[in-house]
């Protein structure tokens, strides 16, 4: 392969020893620095060179060597030639879901179903999320929803259409979030917490000078989530873990709230949507969802951070996990979920059903592991709400430039893995490789972790002598972890190297996200 360099001016350089050359699949071809393939196995590779941010790329087939001509040739293996999305074009509204298949096209013309292989992508993630060809609308809007198998790709136009909704309640000019009046009079208190009065209070009277945080006619923007929904179950929110008075109590490891509202969960019933308690961010003025429980009118919620204030009862649509009932990170998971950092695997019976394992006990790789941290971190298109908006993400020349010659990155992973690299929260295993399809050792995961926390005041670093393994902490990392990210074994063991589980993976991420305020 040869690359040219194109001018304003019409004019052209060939820089082919200039650029640095990609292949998208090294069993297939590699590919030298000059430019050179080398045809490795069947199949299709996409040979991609870059340069001073820009790149172009070319399409390299594979076939069979031909036998010898005195040998009988036996039959030409098919091959996979093209990606078919079904349906090609789809419109649904806001709050639905249309369920994509990828079907790979042979060079026989024969059709293998390969959706549960491929990987899935959406062009808006601010209109459409899409896990496994299931696409969850968001917003009105089109998205491009592409898979990816073997080297090919295929692609599909999501229409989200939204039916006209009443007018927003006026914003309050002295904040970020919306806001409604105090409400007239108190009501009645309620019955909730483990006792001591620390339970949920109701909201002040209309004398007091703190507004209640509203709970109807809110925007998607105001809830930290993706799954859509949020239809209000309590008619006001209440204050929990704190006196009538309105000071701070003792947080209560757990707290219970009413549902007030039987005309909503009657409809949220219907419409398949799952009561979660949230709590006020007064900070980054958010309803932040908590692991909650529903018992009958009731819903039981985990205060994981020892969170005081506000709280209410929303509906939401989300999964409901099948394997992580009596598993030590339940709790952990539950409000991932709700956090909407976690999808879980397609239900092998029903690819399109929200009933799905989350797979707690699975090694995540790296790639795994620094998308959910990204994104946890805020590398979201702009119309996304986000937990924390410290990342940017990075434009496709910049893309390029940063992975230009950098092996082990998996195309889903791209733009994440990118970011990662450029502000210093990741780097590759091994000089230009940086491993993505690989499982991530414990140390590795806190490592990437605490190189964000190194930017906060108050940071502090691990004394990871106390462990018994501590001989077994790689020398790059005995001081790279921050103190209360790393959990060790009741053995008094770290396994520094060892693989962790994505359950382990959602925990360490949880203690990050309430270090930084939420």
């Amino acid at each position: 392969y040869r690359a040219f360099a194109a001018y304003s001016d019409g004019s052209t350089r060939e820089v082919t020893a200039e650029a640095a050359w990609t292949t998208s699949n090294p069993q297939v071809a590699s590919v030298s620095p000059a430019g050179l393939a080398t045809c490795l196995a069947p199949g299709q590779a996409i040979i991609t060179a870059s340069w001073q941010g820009l790149s172009g790329s070319g399409n390299l087939f594979v076939q069979e060597p031909a036998p010898p001509a005195s040998e009988p040739q036996p039959p030409a293996v098919p091959q996979p030639v093209r990606l078919d999305l079904r349906p090609p074009e789809a419109t649904v509204k806001a709050g639905e879901t249309a369920q994509f298949q990828t079907i790979a096209i042979y060079s026989d013309n024969t059709e293998k179903d390969v959706t549960q292989e491929a990987t899935w992508t959406s062009s808006d993630l601010g209109v459409a999320s899409v896990v496994y060809g299931l696409a969850t609308a968001l917003a009105p809007g089109q998205a491009d929803i592409a898979a990816a198998w073997n080297g090919l790709t295929g692609q599909a136009r999501l229409t989200v259409v939204e039916e006209p909704k009443p007018p927003q309640p006026p914003a309050d000019s002295g904040g970020s979030g919306p806001t409604l009046p105090p409400a007239p009079a108190p009501e009645p208190p309620t019955t909730g917490g483990s006792g001591g009065g620390s339970g949920p209070t109701p909201p002040p009277t209309a004398g007091e000078a703190e507004a209640t945080p509203p709970v109807e006619n809110l925007p998607q923007s105001v809830f930290i989530a993706r799954w859509p929904g949020h239809l209000p179950l309590v008619a006001e929110p209440v204050k929990t873990g704190c006196a009538p008075g309105g000071e701070k109590l003792e947080p209560v490891p757990e707290f219970t709230m009413e549902i007030t509202r039987a005309d909503s969960l009657a409809e949220a019933e219907a419409k398949g949507l799952e009561p979660r308690v949230y709590y006020w961010n007064e900070k980054f003025q958010k309803w932040v969802a908590l692991a909650s429980y529903p018992e009958g009118g009731k819903v039981r919620a985990v205060n994981d951070g020892g969170y005081s204030g506000w709280t209410a009862v929303f509906a939401v649509k989300e999964p409901r996990f099948t394997d992580v009932a009596g598993h030590w990170a339940e709790p952990v998971i539950n409000r991932a979920n709700g956090l909407a950092l976690i999808e879980g695997y397609p239900n092998p019976q029903d690819p399109a059903s929200l009933e799905r394992p989350a797979g707690p006990d699975r090694p995540i790789t790296r790639a795994e592991f620094v998308a959910v941290l990204t994104r946890a971190l805020g590398l979201l298109p702009p119309e996304e709400q986000k937990l924390y908006e410290v990342m940017t993400e990075p434009t496709p020349e910049e893309e390029a430039r940063i992975l230009a010659g950098m092996k082990g990155v998996p195309a889903w992973a791209r733009g994440s893995i990118a970011a990662a690299l450029a502000s210093g929260l990741a780097s590759g295993r091994a000089p230009g490789d940086f491993a993505g399809d690989e499982p991530i050792t414990r140390i590795e995961a806190a490592a990437m972790v605490s190189n964000f926390l190194k930017r906060l005041p108050g940071y502090s670093t691990a004394d990871l002598a106390a462990f018994r393994d501590a001989a077994d902490v790689p020398d790059w990392a005995r001081a790279a972890v921050a103190d209360g990210v790393l959990e060790g074994y009741p053995d008094g063991s770290l396994r520094p190297n060892g693989k962790i589980t994505r359950a382990e993976a959602f925990a360490v991420l949880l203690r990050l996200l309430r270090a930084l305020g939420w």
